[in-house]
């Protein structure tokens, strides 16, 4: 998801879109840019389903 540059251009065209990051550092980021421009974000973040990688 990195910065989110990708969820805004697909909100700014009315798309539905859906964001995944490793990083709680760069989903903070990316909801904040989203929300400087939209207000309507919402955050399902759920640590205890969430799957470990390694």
């Amino acid at each position: 998801m990195g910065s989110g540059s990708t969820l805004v251009a697909a909100k700014k065209i009315n798309r539905k879109y859906i964001g995944f990051d490793t990083s709680d550092k760069y989903c903070d980021i990316a909801k904040k840019r989203i929300n400087e421009k939209y207000t309507t974000l919402k955050s399902t973040k759920n640590k205890e389903t969430q799957s470990k990688l390694f």
